[in-house]
C-alpha cells in the first residue's frame, strides 16, 4: 500500500476554484496535523502518524492537480449548480472508501458525533452491534437488555433492508443512520438467517439505550459472575468496582462473561486485563512504519481461578483480553471461536465536515498473534443454546384431536409441541404418526395415559409446561460448564 502522504496548497487551477483549493487544502493539512496528534481514538490513544516531508507533499500535490481538473469540468459544465461542500463530502467519503476496508468510513458531522456518543455509551436506537462482512450488514451481537436483544437478533444474522431501504452498496455509517432515530419512533428490519428458509422482519420501537459495560452477581456460593458488554469510558474503573464487591462477598473463583462483546477502547481493554494477568504485555500495536508499541498491566493480578465466556460476537477490544488470558494462562476460555478482528481504528476529527474512523495499526497477543479473520479458539469448545422459536398464542381446548385430523387447530398443538422441544413433524396442520409420537412424549412426561390423543388434558399439560419454562432459567450450556470447571478448582 502506498504511504498517504498528507499536504495541500491553496492556488492554482481555475479562477473560479479558489474557494475550493482552499476548502481541500485545508482538509489535508487538517488531516496531517489530527493524524500526528489523534485527538480521538476508538482503540488506541497517542501519536498515530507523522507529517510527510516536502517531496512527499509536492508529490501529493501533483496527484490531486487531478482532482482540481475534474472540479473544474464540474463546476463551469454541469447542468446546474452544485454546493461545494456536497463535493468535498463525496469526495471525502470516496477517498475512505477506496481503501476496501470494512472498518475505516468517513463520517459527516452528525455521524462522527454520534460515534463518540457511543464510545460514551449512550445512543437513540435499536442496540444492534454490527459490521459489512462479504458485502452485507452483519450482526455482531445485540446489546443486553435493548429492542434488538428482545426481537431475538443474534450473531450472524444480516440485516438486508431497513423501513423497506435495501442497503446493498451502503457504508456502515449510512446503515448507522438509517437504523437509529429519534426516541419512540418505529423502525422495521427486514432480516436473513443462515437456518431459514426465507427472510423475515421484526419491527422495532427505538429507545434511549445507557449501556451498563459491566454486570456483577454472586452464580453460586463462591462463584462470582461479571459480564462486560462493551469497553466503554470508564468501564475499567466500573470493573474494578464490580469485582471488589465480589470479592467482599467472598467469591474464590470468577467466570468472565465477553461474550457478544463487540469490542470498544483499547485503553479500557488494558485496564481490564491488568487485573487477570501478571504485569507484563497485554498487547502489542504496529503501524504501517513497523513502529511496535506495548501496552502492559500495571495493576496486581486476581488471584482467582477464572473461566473466560466468548462466541462469535466477542471481538476486537474484547479478543484483546481473552487472547491475554490465554498467552498468560491465567484462566480457561470457554465457547466458541471469537469473531477475528486484529485491526485498530482510530476516530480522527475534521472539524465542520465531521470526521473519519481509519484503521491505523495491527494488534497481537502477547505471544503475538494477531486474530484477524481467525479469531481465538476457545480452550474448551461448547455450543451455544439453539434459539428457542418464538412462543406461539395461548392453545385453547375445542376438540380431541388424533391421528388423521386435519385443521387449525392441530396447526397450533404441532407449533406449541415444537417450542416446548417435542418433534411434532411439519408444522403443516395434519395430524399425521410424527405428531401423535410428540403427543406421547408429552403425555409420558406430564404422567398422562400415553396414548397420542390431545384431549382436554394434553392441552392442560402444554399451557402447565410452558408456564414452568417461562419461570425458569434459560438453558446456557457454556455457563454451565465453567460452573463445572470453577467448581473442580475450589
Amino acid at each position: 500500500m502506498e504511504r498517504t502522504r498528507p499536504g495541500g496548497r491553496a492556488g492554482g487551477g481555475c479562477e473560479p476554484l479558489r474557494s475550493w483549493h482552499r476548502a481541500v487544502a485545508g482538509l489535508v493539512v487538517g488531516l496531517a496535523v489530527l493524524a500526528a496528534a489523534a485527538g480521538s481514538l476508538l482503540l488506541a490513544s497517542g501519536r498515530t502518524g507523522a507529517a510527510a516531508g516536502p517531496v512527499a507533499q509536492t508529490q501529493l500535490r501533483d496527484e490531486f492537480g487531478i482532482v482540481y481538473t475534474v472540479l473544474g469540468f464540474v463546476q463551469r459544465l454541469y447542468y446546474k449548480p452544485v454546493e461545494s461542500r456536497a463535493l468535498v463530502q463525496g469526495a471525502l467519503k470516496g477517498m475512505v472508501q477506496a481503501l476496501g476496508d470494512p472498518y475505516s468510513i468517513y463520517l459527516e458531522r452528525g455521524a462522527y458525533e454520534e460515534m463518540i456518543q457511543n464510545v460514551e455509551g449512550r445512543f437513540s436506537g435499536v442496540g444492534v452491534n454490527f459490521t459489512l462482512k462479504d458485502g452485507y450488514v452483519t450482526v455482531i451481537s445485540p446489546l443486553p437488555g435493548t429492542p434488538a436483544e428482545r426481537a431475538g437478533l443474534r450473531a450472524g444474522d444480516r440485516i438486508l433492508k431497513v423501513d423497506g431501504a435495501d442497503l446493498s452498496g451502503l457504508d456502515s455509517d449510512q446503515v448507522m443512520r438509517l437504523i437509529r432515530g429519534p426516541e419512540g419512533t418505529k423502525v422495521v428490519l427486514e432480516v436473513w438467517r443462515a437456518d431459514l428458509p426465507q427472510p423475515f422482519t421484526v419491527e422495532l420501537i427505538r429507545e434511549m439505550i445507557d449501556v451498563p459495560s459491566v454486570e456483577a452477581r454472586v452464580l453460586e456460593p463462591g462463584i462470582g459472575y461479571l459480564q462486560v458488554t462493551r469497553f466503554f469510558s470508564g468501564t475499567g474503573r466500573e470493573f474494578e468496582q464490580k469485582l471488589a464487591e465480589l470479592q467482599a462477598q467472598g467469591i474464590r473463583g470468577l467466570v468472565l462473561d465477553l461474550r457478544n462483546n463487540a469490542g470498544g477502547l483499547l485503553d479500557q481493554a488494558v485496564d481490564v486485563a491488568g487485573h487477570l494477568v501478571p504485569e507484563g504485555p497485554v498487547v502489542y500495536v504496529i503501524n504501517r512504519a513497523g513502529k511496535r508499541q506495548v501496552y502492559r498491566s500495571q495493576k496486581p493480578q486476581v488471584p482467582l481461578p477464572l473461566v473466560v465466556l466468548v462466541n462469535g460476537g466477542t471481538a476486537s477490544a474484547a479478543e484483546i483480553v481473552a487472547g491475554a488470558v490465554q498467552d498468560w494462562q491465567t484462566g480457561t476460555l470457554v465457547g466458541t471461536r471469537t469473531f477475528g478482528k486484529g485491526v485498530v481504528q482510530s476516530l480522527i476529527r475534521l472539524g465542520d465536515y465531521g470526521g473519519i474512523k481509519l484503521t491505523t495499526a495491527e494488534y497481537y497477543t502477547p505471544i503475538g498473534r494477531n486474530l484477524g479473520g481467525s479469531g481465538l479458539d476457545p480452550d474448551v469448545a461448547v455450543a451455544e443454546a439453539p434459539p428457542a422459536p418464538p412462543q406461539p398464542q395461548p392453545i385453547r381446548f375445542s376438540r380431541e384431536m388424533r391421528p388423521g385430523l386435519v385443521g387449525l387447530d392441530v396447526l397450533a398443538l404441532q407449533e406449541h409441541l415444537a417450542f416446548l422441544g417435542f418433534d411434532p413433524g411439519p408444522c403443516d396442520g395434519v395430524y399425521g404418526p410424527r405428531t401423535a409420537a410428540a403427543v406421547k412424549a408429552l403425555e409420558a412426561r406430564a404422567g398422562l395415559r400415553a396414548d397420542g390423543r390431545a384431549d382436554a388434558a394434553v392441552v392442560e399439560a402444554v399451557a402447565a409446561l410452558e408456564d414452568a419454562r417461562a419461570r425458569g432459567e434459560p438453558l446456557d450450556p457454556q455457563l454451565a460448564k465453567a460452573l463445572e470447571i470453577l467448581r473442580s478448582r475450589l
